[in-house]
């Protein structure tokens, strides 16, 4: 969804984005036959990426050594990294922490992803909570379905798709209706839904850990109507 925002934003970007294609082609087939050994891979298979990655890798230099001059190919498409760009889209980049942090956080090998399958009992004993994480499972929907009607909202702005306008208003106020009743824990509240120019923005109060309260990651957007929960504590 950042990516796609970003290339709207910036058309000028698009070829970079889809010549990268072969620097990430030509990384996979050397890691294949690095691993399984060679001719796993057919001799077009192994030639055409390395001869296509030739002709556009110019672009995607940077510096990998400042005192030796050496230079090498960039992990990403973009000059920018993940985070600042997601930051230059406005609204969307408004969802870095619950669509890229905590999802990165579990995803990746982290001490906080061990941690959270943990608990404490009674005796002052560890022991792995094997209970459903219905907490988590809700956040992952509410993120999940903010981040198809931001899509769906850029697809009609995109390309001028006018009669998708009366049914996303619809899947808005839907939006709303579903998630307004949800019965938050101490952990994870929405609190507000908010339409920023036409993409929906969810204000979600987050305690992480039980290390934030949950007020210090709400954000005020100026001159927008503010939908609040009724299930929203004090």
């Amino acid at each position: 969804m950042v990516t796609a925002r970003y290339l709207d934003a910036h058309p000028e970007e698009v070829r970079d984005f889809l010549d990268f294609y072969w620097i990430n082609a030509y990384k996979i087939a050397q890691a294949i036959e690095s691993v399984f050994g060679k001719g796993q891979l057919s001799a077009a298979k192994v030639a055409e990426p390395a001869s296509k990655r030739k002709v556009v890798v110019s672009r995607f230099l940077v510096t990998d050594c400042k005192k030796c001059g050496t230079r090498r190919p960039n992990y990403t498409w973009s000059k920018l990294d993940f985070v600042s760009m997601a930051r230059s889209t406005g609204a969307t980049g408004n969802r870095i922490v619950d669509a890229y942090y905590l999802p990165m956080e579990q995803a990746h090998s982290t001490a906080a992803a061990v941690a959270s399958r943990l608990k404490q009992k009674e005796d002052g004993s560890v022991t792995f909570d094997y209970g459903a994480e219905r907490q988590l499972a809700g956040r992952t929907l509410i993120t999940a379905h903010n981040l198809m009607l931001d899509m769906l909202t850029l697809q009609k702005e995109h390309f001028g798709l006018s009669v998708l306008e009366e049914p996303l208003q619809k899947c808005l106020r839907d939006f709303e209706e579903i998630w307004a009743g949800l019965s938050p824990d101490r952990n994870r509240e929405v609190s507000a839904l908010r339409v920023n120019e036409g993409c929906l923005a969810a204000d979600l109060e987050l305690c992480v850990h039980r290390r934030l309260a949950p007020h210090k990651l709400k954000k005020v957007i100026p001159g927008v109507p503010t939908v609040q929960s009724p299930h929203t504590s004090v």
